[in-house]
């Protein structure tokens, strides 16, 4: 619901509003073993950051989720 509600609110450009959700979900998901689900929140959050043209920021995110997915094969050159 989380996730649904935040990508409602980016789709009408409330980027703030949508990263407030999306941290909600995050706070709620990191202490499970529901990794797909985080990473997904965490793709989310960089995307919203790359909308709102915070690049540098939305690149640690981005780059966090894809390192989660296969931490072996994404270590830092």
């Amino acid at each position: 619901s989380y996730m649904v509600n935040a990508q409602i609110l980016s789709n009408l450009k409330k980027h703030e509003q949508a990263l407030e959700i999306y941290w909600m979900a995050y706070e709620e998901l990191k202490n499970t073993k529901q990794l797909t689900l985080a990473v997904s929140v965490l793709s989310s959050i960089g995307m919203t950051l790359f909308d709102m043209g915070q690049r540098d920021l939305a690149r640690v995110y981005l780059n966090l989720a894809n390192k989660s997915l296969d931490p072996e094969n994404n270590k830092r050159a």
